[in-house]
């Protein structure tokens, strides 16, 4: 018996010694003549990164958690508020019937420039209604028709000390105004209540952030006015109008090197950078891709918050495709890759730009426009600070712009069987 199972196996053996000597499957003979080899380039090797430029965007939204005010060297924050209109009109309320009426606001942690020194402000009636399309330039250059500077309503000018609960402020407002507010006249079915604006001054030295209220922000605090006033009986009385609309605009200089990157916060300076991969070979597959920048402390300006370990963490790459003549086509701007903090605290990585790369092979025509701007949405619009990277063009190459890419021809699966191509 044992010599017939020993027979068995050796015939089992040969024959699939035997096998080996066959000429490869037509599922692995295309591996066998297309050897995948992987390949790794940078921008230093070749010039990925063709340009780069400053744009000044406006995105601005109402009611976003918060706004700014004040005023530090050419950085400028201002805000309109719009407060509630009361269902009920109080047409006894004449400007002597009203005890005080005082703003309330609550100012955080964040300063921009001397936060030893006063936060400065004043305040004027608006001429008309403002909206999120609103621009800096539109309320203090053309058609600067938004405010009503022939009279000053309210001021303030005290040092707000930094505290992690923020600190309540207040300051008297006019009275006429107040009662234009509660007592609407004949013509309360025509009236349209155009808010407030808080304006910084020559005395301001920083920008301060205010809380403010936000629909997916729960416990948020609502600037407010509180009256006391006689009523019709001679009482004292009192009525509190909060905030309905909060709108928040900022204005920065132009950076004066535009071979820098810049990004900078509530005036929304972003970067474009443009990129060419057509030195590429065709047929490739993208391993990886990263992007590293590096800060330039020097020129940046930042707020109180301006240790390594508190600076913002992130940047964000949005995306489009460039078409063959080099103009911007009409795919729509998309979230790329997000940019983190590595441990040095000024090196910014971007591990995830495998994907613009590839969304570029693939569709671009093997080039695209990275715009760079911060993130999330707290830093987008209610920070000043102003962050300089090193350009493309620097002298140290050590400083500049950095894009590794691994990759690897793809196998050619036209072949003919017997190895031949």
């Amino acid at each position: 018996m044992k010599r017939i199972l020993s027979i068995i196996s050796a015939i089992v053996i040969i024959v699939l010694l035997s096998s080996c000597n066959e000429a490869p499957t037509d599922i692995g003979l295309s591996f066998i003549y297309d050897t995948v080899s992987v390949k790794t380039i940078s921008s230093d090797d070749m010039q990925f990164i063709t340009k780069h430029s400053i744009r000044k965007m406006h995105s601005s939204y109402i009611n976003m958690g918060g706004f700014l005010i004040g005023k530090a060297d050419d950085y400028q924050s201002m805000t309109f508020i719009r407060f509630q209109t009361l269902k009920d009109t109080f047409k006894f309320i004449k400007p002597d019937k009203i005890i005080s009426s005082t703003v309330k606001l609550k100012v955080q942690r964040y300063a921009f420039g001397d936060s030893l020194a006063p936060l400065a402000f004043d305040v004027y009636k608006n001429k008309k209604i403002w909206y999120p399309s609103t621009t800096w330039d539109s309320v203090f250059k053309d058609p600067a028709d938004y405010i009503d500077y022939s009279k000053k309503i309210g001021e303030f000018n005290q040092v707000v000390p930094l505290t992690d609960s923020g600190v309540i402020i207040t300051l008297d407002l006019d009275k006429e105004l107040i009662s234009e507010w509660l007592f609407w006249g004949d013509k309360h079915e025509e009236y349209v209540n155009t808010g407030i604006a808080f304006v910084p001054n020559a005395n301001s030295r920083n920008i301060r952030k205010f809380d403010g209220p936000a629909l997916n922000k729960s416990g948020a605090f609502f600037t407010e006015v509180f009256v006391k006033f006689y009523n019709s009986k001679n009482e004292v009385d009192s009525v509190i109008m909060k905030s309905a609309m909060e709108y928040s605009i900022s204005d920065a200089p132009e950076h004066s090197d535009k071979y820098d990157i810049v990004l900078q916060g509530a005036v929304q300076y972003r970067t474009d950078m443009e990129f060419d991969f057509t030195s590429l070979p065709d047929n490739i597959a993208i391993h990886s891709a990263y992007l590293e920048l590096k800060l330039n402390k020097e020129k940046s300006r930042f707020s109180n918050y301006n240790t390594d370990s508190l600076r913002d963490n992130q940047i964000v790459i949005s995306y489009r495709g460039l078409d063959l003549k080099d103009t911007l086509s009409a795919i729509e701007q998309k979230i790329g890759s997000n940019g983190t903090k590595d441990k040095d605290f000024i090196t910014y990585k971007f591990p995830r730009f495998t994907y613009l790369l590839e969304q570029w092979i693939l569709h671009g025509g093997k080039k695209g426009i990275a715009s760079l701007h911060k993130a999330p949405i707290h830093y987008e619009h209610f920070t000043v600070d102003k962050y300089v990277f090193y350009g493309m063009n620097d002298p140290n190459p050590a400083n500049r712009p950095r894009l590794r890419i691994v990759y690897s021809k793809r196998p050619d699966y036209n072949y003919q069987k017997g190895g031949k191509k």
